[in-house]
């Protein structure tokens, strides 16, 4: 036999279910979930996956192994590196030719712990533990330096969704631009399918959404990558950081911009927000990762404030210019 307290909750939760339902169906009335790819309304029976299965097709999805820095796969930007020390070893004596394909070895071939592009390496990130060995090398008189600029990267691993090719780019525009944040859901359900496992393994204490610079967002209305940070939030339980860090710089649009006038547009972009919490595992997160260099000065600016692990998760990534 209930009391009478037993009964009024009983009651007020029946009427808490019957009010979320009735949202809930309003909401799907009034605003039904739209295919992130196509934008056509999705049938009940695709509601649940957020996708039509013709338009998933058109996904380019990022499969096998990828580069620890970028989270490129590494099938294509090997065969480059192999191409690139063919050309090198043939510009060599005999006696510089074992010294340079040993050092390559070192920088290129994938191990089970640090695997690195070509194209990432080229720009001067290699694994911390390399950094001593690549010097060391570079002293005896008949190796050939490769970089000038050898320096570790802030982030300590990098995943992407897909490949920033066909359909995805206009389906990334309309998130971005177009008040298209639904989107956010359906990318947000894959990425933890994809990489929750990953996400759980590394300890993961915050998301920090990549921020833009207030009278963008103000334009704007919104960032796209807190949004991406808060559907991700809202599947992990993972709280949202968006104040660790600040865009205080408004730089210029980063698309037209080689790699070096990314990295010189980005110079002193970011500084510390106004949270005090501190961290120590941070998923950084973002919708397009091209060249990595706001990634990059994002992360530099957490490990300013001790931040120890970096990860990166995009939903797309781009060429590498």
């Amino acid at each position: 036999m209930l009391t009478a307290g037993q009964k009024m909750t009983k009651n007020r939760n029946a009427i808490k279910q019957i009010v979320e339902f009735s949202r809930k169906l309003i909401s799907s009335l009034l605003f039904p979930l739209r295919c992130p790819i196509c934008d056509e309304i999705l049938s009940p029976e695709e509601t649940e996956k957020g996708i039509h299965l013709a338009c998933e097709n058109k996904l380019f999805s990022v499969v096998g192994a990828v580069c620890m820095h970028c989270g490129r796969p590494l099938g294509q930007t090997h065969a480059n590196a192999v191409q690139f020390h063919s050309n090198q070893q043939s510009l060599s004596n005999a006696n510089n030719h074992s010294n340079l394909l040993q050092f390559n070895n070192d920088i290129f071939e994938p191990t089970s712990t640090h695997e690195y592009c070509y194209e990432c390496h080229r720009k001067g990130y290699v694994p911390a533990t390399q950094i001593h060995h690549t010097n060391s090398q570079s002293h005896h008189p008949n190796s050939q330096p490769h970089h000038h600029n050898l320096h570790t990267s802030h982030i300590t691993r990098s995943n992407s969704l897909n490949l920033y090719k066909g359909a995805i780019k206009t389906s990334m525009y309309r998130l971005k631009y177009s008040n298209k944040r639904e989107y956010a859901r359906y990318y947000a359900a894959k990425a933890i399918e994809k990489h929750g496992d990953w996400i759980n393994r590394n300890n993961i204490q915050a998301i920090v959404p990549v921020p833009v610079y207030p009278a963008k967002r103000k334009r704007r209305g919104y960032n796209q990558a807190e949004v991406f940070a808060k559907e991700l939030s809202k599947l992990t339980g993972i709280k949202v950081e968006k104040d660790l860090v600040r865009r205080v710089k408004d730089t210029s649009p980063q698309k037209e911009l080689n790699y070096q006038q990314r990295k010189n547009n980005l110079e002193n972009a970011f500084q510390k927000g106004k949270s005090s919490v501190q961290y120590t595992h941070i998923l950084v997160v973002d919708d397009i990762y091209t060249t990595g260099c706001t990634a990059e000065a994002v992360a530099e600016e957490l490990r300013k404030q001790g931040v120890r692990q970096i990860y990166m998760l995009s939903i797309c990534i781009g060429g590498n210019d």
